[in-house]
């Protein structure tokens, strides 16, 4: 199993941060557990988000996802890096605990032709 962050994350109009990634599934991997996401920013600002229940995606569905609520409001586009943790299943009925990081860009739609175009 190696999750992993989309790249870019988008704010969507009301301010939420959309959050997801690829699962990545091993062949023995039947579910994998999200059960805490960090994001970092460019400036420092930190939004830890913790899911109990858990996230819950089947090795069926390809993607993981959620979203932050006010990610506009504590977080400001441009470049950024995340941390994610969780467990993950296996055929054999085992468990084992899993995190992954990344860097992605988080992107406000409504300037995102201006940010392209350098203005």
């Amino acid at each position: 199993m190696g999750p992993k962050f989309n790249n870019p994350l988008y704010f969507e109009e009301d301010g939420v941060l959309e959050v997801c990634g690829p699962a990545n599934f091993g062949p023995n991997d039947v579910l994998l557990k999200v059960e805490k996401i960090t994001i970092i920013d460019h400036e420092g600002h930190v939004v830890e988000q913790s899911f109990d229940p858990p996230i819950l995606v089947g090795s069926g569905d390809p993607m993981w996802e959620s979203e932050i609520e006010d990610g506009r409001g504590r977080l400001v586009p441009g470049p950024a890096r995340g941390v994610a943790q969780g467990r993950v299943r296996t055929r054999d009925n085992g468990e084992r605990g899993i995190g992954w990081a990344d860097r992605f860009d988080l992107v406000n739609p409504g300037t995102f032709f201006e940010d392209t175009a350098g203005g």
